[in-house]
């Protein structure tokens, strides 16, 4: 009976205040959109690693990938080739990129993704 008057509480909550939701429930700002799209980035970043280890290039076409993101987050491959990848994403298809990742393979690293370096927003415009 707890749970469901706490449901039922919160559905109150939406309908008739909505900003007051934000207290409560994690935050879906600008800052949680960036803080997703990085983390979906750098799963991007790990599965072009896998990728690389059987191609020995990173992949230009995501469909051929083992990867999909979780979110609802629109990520496009800009450039691949044998030692370096970028992608762009965002959250919906037609607005301008959020961020940025971009990959380079060096020697002495483990991984490609332990180069990975992931920009965002007013960062990339500097």
């Amino acid at each position: 009976m707890a749970v469901a008057t706490s449901v039922l509480a919160l559905g109150i909550m939406a309908f008739a205040a909505p900003d007051a939701l934000h207290a409560i429930l994690p935050g879906r700002g600008p800052g949680f959109s960036e803080r997703a799209i990085r983390s979906e980035l750098m799963s991007l970043a790990r599965a072009q690693d896998r990728y690389f280890a059987t191609q020995r290039r990173y992949a230009y076409d995501l469909s051929v990938v083992p990867w999909r993101s979780g979110l609802n987050i629109w990520v496009k491959v800009r450039e691949a080739d044998s030692v370096s990848f970028r992608a762009t994403a965002s959250v919906g298809g037609s607005e301008p990129a959020a961020c940025e990742i971009r990959v380079q393979r060096r020697a002495g690293l483990a991984t490609a993704a332990d180069s990975a370096r992931i920009t965002c927003g007013l960062e990339r415009r500097r």
